[in-house]
């Protein structure tokens, strides 16, 4: 009998746990389950605009300082010719802009975008930032191993480069325009050359 009596206490405090548990998964799941296309439901038009403008920066901004890197990098290489860099400073500044764009391409891909033009956008960055990746780890490698087949990964990825860049040029208007913004506010917005990149 008292064997019977315990189990019925073990068997009603177990399920007394597991309603516990469901419970506060449920209340888990609720708090946490609020992405960017939920809260952007929540917002009024003007404030999903708002917010959208902040992320585009944010995206902007990283591809700006990517390309800084990328002309900064193509620089060196040129100079070469000259004596005012040398291939140690051109390898130093390599591992310098993967080191710093592999951040930046780590942060874009990490954005909770909604799906449509913003995962475009997103997808569009991304593979900027890829690209110039690739060109600084590829230089490095030619310089490492002095492989051909780096180089002309190198030489590939700068025939690419105005390629990546219109598509994120238009992935972003694309972007803007859903969002709600007009030709003459995207326009208006801060670009590479506007000096409110930084």
């Amino acid at each position: 009998m008292k064997e019977t009596s315990k189990s019925k206490k073990t068997l009603k405090t177990l399920g007394i746990v597991i309603i516990a548990l469901v419970v506060i998964f449920i209340a888990l799941v609720a708090a946490l389950g609020t992405g960017d296309g939920e809260t952007a439901q929540n917002m009024t038009p003007q404030e999903a605009k708002t917010a959208a403008g902040e992320k585009d920066l944010e995206i902007a901004r990283s591809v700006w300082s990517a390309q800084q890197y990328q002309v900064k990098l193509a620089d060196k290489v040129k100079t070469m010719d000259t004596g005012e860099t040398t291939l140690m400073d051109v390898y130093s500044y390599a591992g310098e802009t993967k080191d710093f764009v592999g951040g930046l391409l780590t942060k874009v891909e990490a954005f909770d975008m909604a799906d449509g033009t913003a995962t475009e956008y997103q997808d569009a960055a991304a593979d900027y930032l890829s690209t110039v990746y690739m060109i600084a780890s590829d230089l490095r490698d030619y310089v490492d191993d002095n492989k051909y087949s780096s180089l002309e990964a190198v030489q590939k990825n700068l025939k690419v480069i105005p390629t990546a860049e219109q598509q994120f040029l238009d992935s972003r208007t694309a972007y803007l325009k859903d969002a709600g913004f007009t030709d003459e506010e995207i326009a208006q917005r801060p670009t590479l050359d506007s000096g409110e990149n930084k």
